[in-house]
């Protein structure tokens, strides 16, 4: 009868033959396997960047100070498979008005919503917002009495006196939300979350 010892001598032999015989793969199926999976992860990298996040970059000041110029702003889609924006969100949208430029903006109504600006202040179904996020809290021109329709946003930038938004182009249609905003990212002395 073998030892315990004899056993495993055995059994590490057998081990080590069979990784030796894997050694002997051709070149081209080890250069094949190594694209194969570089294709996989390339595949899965644009997977997660169209759908699960992509990454915008802030080009002017409309949504100061909440968001600077050159800030990169990380998206997600998913959080509307779930439900819809809400009043709040910070959301990234196709614009039909800017020939398909994707723009960021605040949601400040939602469908079946009443919005104005009066005396420089915003209201939403007649109550006062409360906006401590906002680089000046007046803003310069007023915004009649307006009601949001079905399936639509009312946005606006954080930075009311310089920016192009709803009470210029109207409401967003959802269909046009690309996703809600999630963190600054970039540059890393801006990082937090929106």
């Amino acid at each position: 009868m073998n030892s315990h010892g004899d056993w495993a001598r055995t059994q590490r032999g057998r081990v080590l033959s069979k990784v030796e015989e894997g050694l002997g793969l051709s070149l081209l199926t080890k250069v094949l396997g190594l694209l194969a999976m570089a294709v996989l992860v390339v595949g899965l990298i644009l997977l997660m960047q169209g759908y699960l996040a992509r990454s915008f970059l802030i080009p002017s000041g409309s949504m100061e100070p909440t968001l600077l110029s050159g800030d990169r702003v990380l998206t997600t889609p998913l959080v509307y498979d779930f439900r819809d924006p809400a009043r709040g969100d910070v959301v990234v949208f196709n614009s039909s008005a800017f020939a398909g430029a994707v723009l960021i903006k605040r949601v400040v109504a939602v469908a079946g919503d009443t919005v104005e600006v009066r005396n420089g202040v915003l209201y939403v179904n007649g109550e006062r917002q409360k906006e401590k996020y906002l680089l000046d809290p007046a803003m310069d021109t007023d915004f009649p009495k307006t009601l949001v329709p079905a399936g639509d946003l009312f946005v606006m930038g954080d930075n009311r006196n310089d920016s192009e938004d709803s009470r210029i182009f109207g409401p967003v249609s959802k269909k046009d939300v690309i996703g809600k905003a999630l963190a600054v990212w970039w540059p890393f002395w801006h990082l937090h979350g929106l």
